[in-house]
């Protein structure tokens, strides 16, 4: 004979609803753990004449428990060489730097209980060997990434690439021409800003002034004038304060640079 399954409580109810409402009541317990910011390795902008030097460095951020690295740096073998790379939070470095293939790649150990934190993995220099104006890439790949301790576990990363210029990025210099112009409750005049101060240390032309002036407007040129309509008042002081105003300059080589006064 068949017997038919019962779903029922004794009161009616079924048991699933019954389940349901256990769980929601329970779940607010069930708290997951939030994802940790993710690791980063990076390289920074490289800067340098043609012929000269410059140091940049790698560095592997927000990692924990880490034992081991090994990345592998290319370049554009026409435009820089690998001078060195060294001076590595690592207990144990090795790079082998092929500047025929655009190459360095680096491995780095560490001998205790892992390193945690912001961790440098190499100081990097560059030697411009091509002409002024041209740039490379520097691209990092990841070949090992693991934690320290007789399991090696990989740990997951990003990498943020960089590039290295032969050229140099120019000065911004900015002045007021006076104390209170851009306090605009001492006396409504104009404001009048002068960046001729400014410069690019290997002579390229600087093809663009910009001006924030800090009260959400803004201006171009070598020098500009502007009205401030309202002020700033700190209640702590009883007294003004100046608006910064920010100058960004960029010469033909597109290099940005800039300046707050």
């Amino acid at each position: 004979m068949r017997m038919k399954r019962n779903v029922r409580a004794k009161n009616g109810k079924p048991v699933v609803v019954m389940l349901v409402t256990l769980f929601l009541a329970i779940a607010p317990l069930f708290v997951l753990p939030t994802c940790a910011a993710s690791t980063i390795i990076s390289i920074d902008d490289a800067f340098m004449e043609a012929g000269e030097n410059a140091v940049t460095q790698i560095m592997i951020n927000n990692v924990s428990h880490l034992g081991v690295a090994d990345i592998t740096l290319t370049f554009n073998p026409s435009v820089v060489h690998i001078v060195s790379a060294n001076n590595s939070d690592f207990d144990w470095f090795w790079p082998v730097i092929n500047n025929s293939a655009g190459t360095v790649r680096m491995g780095g150990m560490d001998f205790g209980d892992g390193l945690y934190g912001n961790i440098k993995l190499a100081e990097v220099k560059l030697n411009g060997v091509g002409e002024h104006g041209e740039k490379s890439a520097l691209k990092i790949s990841i070949n090992e990434l693991k934690e320290a301790g007789p399991v090696e576990i990989s740990i997951p990363a990003t990498v943020d690439n960089g590039t290295a210029f032969i050229n140099l990025p120019p000065v911004a210099l900015a002045r007021s021409m006076h104390r209170y112009n851009n306090v605009g409750s001492k006396y409504p005049s104009n404001a009048t800003f002068n960046a001729s101060a400014s410069y690019d240390p290997d002579n390229d032309d600087i093809t663009n002034y910009n001006w924030s002036f800090g009260d959400g407007y803004s201006g171009e040129g070598i020098t500009t004038e502007h009205i401030y309509l309202t002020w700033k008042w700190n209640w702590t002081t009883n007294s003004y304060e100046p608006f910064n105003v920010i100058l960004m300059v960029e010469d033909t080589g597109g290099l940005i640079s800039t300046a707050i006064i």
